[in-house]
């Protein structure tokens, strides 16, 4: 028997907000109050869908057959595979272009790649012209797929999933992050209501499957891979430890061998993220590579922002498990890099990948060390850390840092295409390119000779490096352009830098005689040379003994010298904890802290 009902309320119970048995011509509502029934109808849906998530939109909503010619739109797929390293992870690249020109890829997720592929052609000479216009229809393709998606959010499926995903990247790269933040939610949301991450496979359940119903696993994996790589990117801390329980059973995603739609694809099952942590003998593919560095990642973060109890037992054991990964990892990614950099005049298009999950691992590196030193960790065990240890890990910090900029300023860095990196690198390079700025910060002060100086400060050629990167990766992704900013303002402003910098009279550096005898200048007992040198190499992150022999000198010396060293540690202070936790540190006294310094005698 067919129904008479309608699928929606008719337009009277959705006014008047009454339940609708939905019946036609009349439901029972409208018969008892003798009101007029009427029924929107298919394409009022579809106008009523985009008025309610595309109400700012002012542009025209292009229909499926706006999309571009096949020649453009193979450019923006080549485009979008070419600059974004989650779409090999997210699609099948061969299959993904098998599929387009056989036109059976549903019109919402062509909207949703290209309107992200055409952020990368701007300005781009193409067929005797531009493809200015592709870039201006961007961000209708985009609203377009959004609301056709969000609409029918309760439908899921891999291409709804997956549509989102690429959505979340564009609206990032615009800069929208709101907007971003709602897509990456929703798409991993799906994946875990689907189960897409309890697709635990093992080998006698994996050989019992059909080629087909392997790669179609696979793929769903894959897809739960990139959302949650997304959503451990933006973990609060708290929900770090949980996204790396969820993960540990999956298997990591697979190298694909030769194939496509008529041959099948074959592939060897990945190992899961626990294996993969725990062994680390046989080569990852870079999917999976970038994966298991985004899982340390977020082992970091977890360290870094939790705090707890000084005794805390377990905080010195996690630290030198932490250190062993990234150490493994970093190993890894270091003889790939060394392979393809051998390889001189070939080109591999892995090779800003590979420089990417390098970047990673140097930020990795960074920031956990940074949180072994007291003046950075929220950890309060991080107070016993013995000094030796302390300057240990502030080398380590200031190594990696000058490890990232040398990464994109070496040979093999320039001959990069920029275009294809890890917008996560961007932040990476920012935030080296802040603590080498407070590095230098801290060498020019009044306790460190000229000589210290010229031996110590970091090449100038490191910052224009920074800036050139920041400026060309904001470009294509929007959120960096307020750190290019910020660099900037740095280096027009960095008068801790300069040698020739001028202070207040009131903190004015005391003349080079003082520094002649450093037995009787420096603010700690006397040094040789080779100790000066070390501590300014270490931004002085050991505590200074405020109440050290100060060689003799008079009481008006040592508190102008105190007071300087205070302001100096301030200003290291906020600029490193900025750099290292991405937020400006709570307000401190520095007047208050100069008076305790200067009432050491």
């Amino acid at each position: 028997m067919t129904s008479t009902k309608t699928p929606v309320a008719c337009l009277h119970c959705r006014k008047k907000k009454r339940k609708c048995d939905r019946e036609k011509p009349s439901c029972g509502t409208c018969l008892k109050t003798s009101a007029s029934c009427t029924y929107p109808e298919p394409a009022d849906l579809i106008s009523q869908a985009n008025r309610l998530v595309l109400t700012e939109q002012p542009s025209k909503i292009p229909a499926p057959h706006e999309l571009p010619s096949q020649v453009i739109g193979q450019k923006l797929l080549e485009t979008y595979f070419d600059n974004i390293h989650s779409a090999n992870l997210l699609f099948h690249r061969k299959i993904a272009f098998q599929l387009y020109a056989q036109e059976r890829v549903p019109g919402f997720l062509l909207q949703a790649v290209f309107a992200h592929a055409a952020i990368f052609l701007r300005n781009v000479g193409y067929l005797g012209g531009t493809v200015d216009d592709v870039f201006g229809k961007s961000w209708a393709w985009a609203r377009c797929a959004s609301a056709f998606v969000l609409a029918d959010a309760d439908e899921p499926g891999i291409e709804r999933i997956q549509a989102l995903h690429v959505l979340h990247g564009y609206y990032f790269a615009r800069g929208d992050v709101r907007r971003a933040e709602i897509h990456a939610r929703v798409a991993f949301e799906l994946c875990c209501v689907l189960g897409y991450d309890k697709m635990i496979d093992d080998g006698v359940s994996f050989a019992s499957m059909s080629m087909t119903e392997r790669f179609a696993r696979e793929m769903k994996r894959r897809c739960f891979w990139a959302c949650w790589s997304t959503a451990a990117l933006r973990a609060e801390p708290q929900r770090s430890l949980t996204l790396c329980d969820m993960a540990a059973r999956c298997p990591l995603p697979a190298a694909f061998e030769d194939g496509g739609l008529t041959d099948g694809v074959r592939f060897k099952l990945g190992p899961t993220m626990q294996e993969a942590l725990s062994a680390g003998d046989d080569p990852l593919c870079h999917m999976a590579e970038i994966v298991k560095a985004l899982r340390i990642w977020t082992q970091v973060q977890s360290f870094v922002w939790t705090s707890g109890e000084v005794s805390d037992p377990d905080w010195e054991d996690e630290l030198n498990k932490l250190k062993a990964l990234i150490q493994d990892s970093t190993t890894y990614a270091q003889g790939c890099f060394e392979h393809l950099e051998a390889a001189t005049g070939e080109h591999s298009e892995d090779i800003e990948l590979i420089v990417s999950i390098r970047s990673l691992h140097h930020l990795n590196r960074m920031l956990l060390h940074a949180a072994v030193i007291p003046a950075f960790s929220k950890h309060p065990a991080a107070a016993m850390v013995p000094h030796d240890d302390i300057w240990k890990s502030a080398d380590v910090v200031l190594h990696e840092a000058n490890s990232i900029v040398q990464l994109f300023s070496s040979r093999l860095g320039r001959r990069l295409d920029r275009t294809r990196l890890w917008p996560l690198s961007g932040h990476a390079v920012f935030i080296s390119g802040v603590v080498l700025m407070a590095y230098g910060g801290v060498i020019r002060t009044p306790f460190n000779a000229s000589w210290i100086w010229n031996a110590l400060r970091p090449d100038e050629a490191s910052f224009v490096w920074v800036q050139e990167m920041l400026d060309f990766l904001s470009q294509y992704w929007e959120p960096l352009r307020d750190q290019s900013s910020n660099i900037s303002d740095d280096r027009s402003n960095r008068y801790l830098m300069s040698p020739e910098c001028k202070l207040s009279s009131e903190f004015a550096p005391l003349p080079q005689s003082h520094f002649e005898d450093r037995s009787s200048c420096c603010p700690v007992r006397a040094v040789d040379e080779a100790a000066a040198v070390r501590n300014t190499a270490l931004i002085s992150f050991a505590q200074d003994d405020a109440s050290a022999d100060m060689g003799g000198r008079n009481a008006v010396q040592v508190g102008r010298v105190c007071s300087q060293r205070s302001i100096y540690t301030e200003l290291r202070r906020r600029a490193l904890i900025y750099a290292i936790h991405g937020s400006a540190p709570g307000p401190q006294s520095t007047t208050q802290q100069c008076c305790h310094d200067t009432n050491v005698t």
